[in-house]
């Protein structure tokens, strides 16, 4: 994805949280105004609309936290060949409207000219990595084989 096109969408998702928070506010006022006054009717719009911001807020958070193809697509910062030449380690650098560093290495496969997201996550300075053997990549403190595991910041649980 590009970066404009992900600076625009990350905004319409914030977006669209507030209002989904907005309309959550109006619909307890309603539900608390309706219950003193004994009104039968029902807020039913106001629910509609409730849901509906709420199911598309969060499958915008789900798909940014959990779709590596969702990350935007950076820069061109540095690029490392494998020992054996099969694989090219790419690392993309992305600054955002919010003051933060994302780093994103991808696996390139030079036979099949396919490209696979193996690490983003938050750095400040410079990304040490280098290759162990022709299938193992060492970045930052993260040891990982290209052809089935990789790190993802956003789901770590030793942040």
């Amino acid at each position: 994805m590009n970066n404009t096109l992900f600076n625009i969408i990350m905004l319409s998702g914030i977006v669209l949280t507030l209002v989904t928070i907005f309309l959550l506010v109006i619909f307890v006022i309603r539900i608390i105004i309706r219950t003193i006054k004994r009104n039968k009717k029902f807020p039913k719009y106001n629910l509609q609309s409730l849901l509906t911001c709420g199911i598309l807020s969060s499958v915008f958070f789900l798909n940014w936290i959990y779709n590596p193809n969702f990350l935007p697509k950076g820069f061109l910062n540095e690029t490392l060949p494998s020992e054996d030449g099969n694989y090219e380690a790419r690392v993309y650098n992305y600054s955002g409207f919010i003051n933060y560093k994302n780093v994103r290495v991808e696996i390139y496969n030079r036979n099949t000219h396919d490209s696979k997201t193996i690490y983003y996550n938050f750095v400040d300075g410079p990304l040490h990595m280098s290759w162990i053997d022709e299938n193992t990549i060492k970045i930052e403190n993260k040891t990982l084989d290209v052809k089935k595991e990789t790190y993802d910041m956003r789901r770590d649980k030793d942040k």
